[in-house]
């Protein structure tokens, strides 16, 4: 909480202005979710950029959603970085502020993210959710809490995707831990869920194809 509120806090004092996007282009980190939530907290708009798309389709994506600022990891940040003005990942304690910080109070109506479609049919297209549909989404299913409260989940998707993203939050909000992999290898899907000994999965057919079909010599 301190870091989220440190974070929105740096992020504010940059400049930005409530609605404005922030893109993140990064592999999955800790403080990647981190930085998610501090730019809804700060009233900003967090545009999460599938990092595996064309170089000029990850910049229409930056012109079509306005971004204002990127944080982006040493590998992707060439994507992006003569585009819009670009914050390393790896040096985001530079954009902390410490102090006391209440989230912006924003309306159900705002939004809080623009997720992109994957563009099979053309340029991927913005689907702007709001703070009113995540807060209905997270809290629509109580009875969720007694399975996931004090249990670990492991999530390999990528954060840019909603699978990844919003299993994320519902382990989040239900008292859950994450279990969070860079990317995706079969086996070292099942050696990190034996090793945290974890009680829930999320995941896509494929994958879970791939998992089954591997040999048991090649799971420990």
């Amino acid at each position: 909480r301190a870091r989220i509120a440190a974070l929105a806090r740096g992020l504010l004092k940059r400049g930005l202005a409530r609605g404005e996007a922030v893109a993140i282009v990064a592999a999955n980190s800790a403080d990647y979710l981190v930085l998610y939530m501090a730019t809804m907290a700060a009233g900003l708009v967090s545009v999460c950029v599938n990092h595996k798309l064309p170089r000029e389709t990850v910049a229409h994506i930056m012109k079509d959603s306005s971004v204002k600022l990127a944080i982006a990891d040493a590998e992707r940040a060439p994507l992006v970085g003569s585009l819009v003005p670009t914050v390393a990942m790896e040096e985001l304690d530079g954009l902390l502020d410490s102090g006391p910080f209440e989230p912006v109070d924003m309306a159900p109506e705002e939004v809080a993210m623009i997720l992109y479609t994957s563009g099979s049919t053309g340029m991927p297209k913005g689907v702007p959710l709001t703070h009113g549909g995540y807060i209905w989404a997270t809290g629509a299913t109580p009875e969720q809490r007694p399975g996931i409260e004090g249990q670990k989940i492991i999530i390999a998707a990528p954060l840019f995707h909603m699978n990844g993203l919003f299993s994320a939050k519902m382990a989040m909000i239900n008292g859950g831990t994450i279990v969070l992999m860079t990317n995706f290898t079969a086996r070292g899907f099942i050696r990190a869920s034996d090793l945290q000994r974890v009680a829930m999965i999320t995941s896509v057919p494929t994958r879970c194809r791939s998992i089954a079909r591997m040999k048991p010599r090649d799971r420990s």
